[in-house]
């Protein structure tokens, strides 16, 4: 079993500043309990705008991205964190997997895809030098959704960038998910890196639940999820250590990020164990031809 390490006493200081970068609507929510020990120092960014699913909805994208940025909103509202502190730079979802699949349909187009996500990194940068926090949070980066991973680097190249400069940020991140959602919102039990928890009160788990159903766009997944959920923790019960949902939901995982994290490599050991089903216009979306590239290309031009 994973071994727990205690977590720097600074993070939950009052005082601290704190900007948690997510990349679209829901990615917090399964972290309210952190949000909610941060001090009120804390601003957010949000960098797409949530249209990703609009087509699955059948609905158009402009409207379901407003209704999903709403949602959010009331997730904040409900952790008693003002709209003043948060930034949404609504990119298009669809359009960040148009551009990764243009690298694979049009290659020629390689420079005009590179300048669009520039646009977007040098955004995440002006972000998170005007809230000049003492620590940034950014999803975990493990190959397991392109836009997780995509975010993860630009915001992480942005405090590159700033202690470059000589600034003192620390970067943190959250586990979203790996391999469909079979490991979900933990690190992977290879991962070596330092890992810090929280075990949320009763009244803290109530918060969490409640901030759920402030997406009912997204219920049908978040009762997907429940049921993986229950199913692991079925497994688990076979070696002895099952576990039910709500105990689950009552741990919440983080950890620093490797200063020297490579982006040019997969934490999959197989190219198929990245972003798997995520196909947009009938092409996979891929590590090795999409987010690596673009990766690199961005800490050649950002750093």
């Amino acid at each position: 079993m994973r071994r727990i390490t205690p977590h720097p006493d600074h993070l939950f200081d009052p005082s601290t500043r704190h900007l948690m970068v997510w990349p679209h609507q829901d990615d917090e929510v399964m972290y309210t309990g952190l949000i909610g020990r941060l001090g009120p120092e804390t601003d957010f960014l949000w960098v797409t705008n949530g249209d990703g699913l609009a087509p699955e909805a059948g609905e158009e994208p402009a409207a379901y991205a407003a209704r999903r940025m709403a949602e959010t909103d009331a997730v904040l509202g409900t952790l008693g964190r003002p709209l003043a502190r948060r930034v949404n730079l609504a990119v298009s979802e669809i359009e960040l997997y148009d551009l990764f699949i243009a690298l694979t349909l049009t290659p020629e187009r390689r420079g005009e895809v590179m300048d669009r996500v520039q646009e977007i990194g040098e955004a995440v940068f002006r972000e998170v030098k005007r809230a000049a926090p003492a620590v940034v949070w950014v999803p975990a980066f493990q190959n397991g959704h392109p836009e997780h991973d995509l975010v993860h680097v630009l915001a992480a190249l942005a405090v590159r960038r700033l202690r470059a400069a000589g600034q003192s940020l620390s970067l943190y991140q959250v586990p979203e998910y790996e391999y469909l959602i079979f490991i979900p919102h933990r690190f992977h039990p290879l991962y070596r890196g330092p890992v810090h928890a929280l075990r949320l009160t009763p009244g803290e788990l109530a918060v969490k639940r409640r901030c759920f159903e402030c997406y009912p766009s997204q219920r049908h997944l978040f009762r997907h999820f429940e049921r993986v959920i229950g199913g692991l923790g079925r497994v688990a019960a076979l070696a002895g250590r099952g576990f039910t949902l709500e105990d689950f939901l009552r741990t919440e995982q983080f950890g620093p990020v490797d200063r020297d994290l490579d982006y040019g490599r997969s934490t999959h050991v197989l190219e198929a164990a990245n972003y798997i089903r995520e196909r947009h216009k009938g092409v996979k979306v891929r590590f090795d031809r999409h987010i690596r590239e673009i990766a690199l290309e961005m800490t050649r031009r950002l750093i």
